[in-house]
């Protein structure tokens, strides 16, 4: 079976409210194996064993390098995602 990559949010880099998931600008590519480790162990654990042994640190790098932020960034402006709870 493939092991895909996933995109996994760092909650402690900030701007995580109650019950939602941290910004994309926030995340590292995990294959999905990595990213059920880091569930069980907690981003503290886990983030020891990255590249630069930090999660946020990693994520902003990714952030700022990631080739395809322009056209990504375009797209969700002019299409913006519906809010949850709002009503129609």
């Amino acid at each position: 079976m493939a092991n895909p990559i996933v995109s996994a949010h760092v909650d402690h880099a900030g701007g995580k409210g109650m019950a939602s998931k941290a910004p994309d600008s926030a995340c590292i590519p995990l294959c999905d194996d990595c990213h059920k480790a880091q569930h069980s162990s907690g981003w503290m654990t886990f983030e020891k064993l990255l590249p630069l042994g930090d999660a946020v640190a990693l994520s902003s790098v990714y952030w700022t390098e990631w080739p395809g932020r322009s056209a990504w960034e375009r797209e969700l402006a002019a299409n913006p995602a519906p809010q949850r709870g709002r009503a129609a």
